[in-house]
């Protein structure tokens, strides 16, 4: 199935039936969502999310493989104790930063199709893929083609194509992602 940038009523209610049965609306909104995953995770999880290269491999005259992580950043921070909670000295305590791995993805980029400054800028590792798009304004249209849940995760899979050429796989933890949704 192929969802253009002009979604048509047709092409939509395909998505929709494709939806696994089981998930909540925030998880149908991730899983249908067509632009950059990590800004919406910033949205969802109300903090910066990072995207953390976690292993690249050049296979060959082929292509590009990218492990990835989008991680939810929260600052320390200081809060009151509870008032059961009986502290003499009446100072805040502080609550440590701390991450929560909002998605894991897996990228195959392949060579050909894709232009030398977009494989260059995957290749320094520096951006997420989503972030290279923006940065070069491409050309892109995404075609979600695969979606998965399960009692852990929801997964989609889906390829970018116009002036790139990528076959992307994300898989977000159902725990992290109820957690975000309490919070918003």
């Amino acid at each position: 199935m192929q969802i253009s940038e002009q979604p048509t009523e047709n092409n939509i209610q395909q998505l929709i039936d494709k939806l696994p049965t089981g998930i909540n609306p925030l998880e149908r909104v991730i899983l249908c969502h067509d632009g950059t995953v990590q800004s919406l995770l910033s949205v969802l999880f109300g903090v910066p999310v990072k995207v953390e290269v976690l292993s690249q491999q050049t296979v060959d005259d082929i292509g590009i493989l990218r492990w990835t992580k989008l991680v939810a950043v929260y600052p320390a921070r200081s809060a009151k104790l509870p008032d059961i909670h009986i502290d003499p000295s009446g100072s805040d305590i502080v609550i440590p930063s701390h991450e929560v791995t909002a998605c894991l993805a897996e990228s195959v980029i392949p060579f050909k199709n894709n232009p030398e400054g977009f494989l260059t800028a995957i290749t320094e590792q520096k951006m997420g893929i989503g972030q290279i798009l923006k940065a070069t304004a491409l050309k892109q249209e995404r075609h979600v083609f695969g979606l998965y849940a399960d009692e852990n995760v929801i997964a989609r899979n889906y390829c970018i194509s116009g002036d790139v050429n990528i076959i992307i796989t994300e898989t977000f933890p159902r725990e992290a992602l109820k957690k975000a949704g309490e919070m918003v």
